[in-house]
């Protein structure tokens, strides 16, 4: 009976190290299916050209109204080249006719450039606290904005004012600031100096008083 035994269980122990080399082979072929197997990388479909939302779209001032908003959206002007003229080219009298750089804007009718403290000839503009003097401000600010290139022509018949600023006539933009201000009711003009202004007699002075 003892040699019944050991040969049961010999065929049994067999049996088990058969099947522990099958079910080991199966599992190894299911590792080398599954290395061999590709990799699948989930990508979003490509939007639809009505679904990609575009850029907002910055808007250009075409009026002078909201003038605060545009003139602190606005891109900053690169200095012009400096170009040289003479008085009999670009301005009436013999004073000082010259192209400078804007580097400040005071108010409505004071600027400063590289060389001069200007302030309009006739040309007035409200102070600041007064109404007015905001919008006045933006508008100069936006027609000769800091680093454009600005036509200074001194009013030969009063030259500076009592605080030394010199006197006169400014073109920007391709427009003259002092007529373009009063046109656009953002100023008034000086009568009691129309008889001691050089520009007295151009259009707009006439127009709003020097008569």
């Amino acid at each position: 009976m003892n040699g019944k035994f050991v040969i049961v269980a010999i065929i049994l122990l067999f049996v088990g190290l058969t099947i522990s080399l099958a079910i080991m082979q199966q599992l190894e072929i299911q590792k080398q299916n599954e290395a061999q197997k590709p990799i699948t990388i989930k990508r979003d479909p490509p939007k639809a050209i009505s679904q990609i939302t575009p850029e907002k779209e910055v808007p250009l001032a075409t009026s002078t109204q909201n003038k605060s908003s545009y003139v602190e959206n606005s891109v900053q002007i690169k200095p012009e080249k400096k170009i040289t003229v003479t008085p009999e080219q670009y301005c009436k009298g013999n004073k000082i006719c010259d192209t400078e750089i804007v580097t400040k804007i005071v108010d409505g009718d004071t600027l400063y450039s590289e060389s001069y403290r200007i302030r309009l000839s006739l040309t007035n503009t409200p102070e600041k606290n007064n109404a007015g003097f905001t919008e006045a401000t933006d508008f100069t600010r936006f027609l000769c904005p800091v680093g454009s290139m600005i036509l200074i022509d001194q009013d030969d018949l009063q030259p500076y004012d009592k605080f030394d600023r010199l006197l006169g006539k400014v073109t920007c933009s391709g427009k003259v600031l002092n007529s373009e201000l009063l046109y656009n009711n953002h100023a008034n003009i000086l009568k009691q100096f129309c008889k001691t202004s050089e520009f007295s007699d151009e259009p707009w002075a006439k127009k709003f008083g020097c008569n």
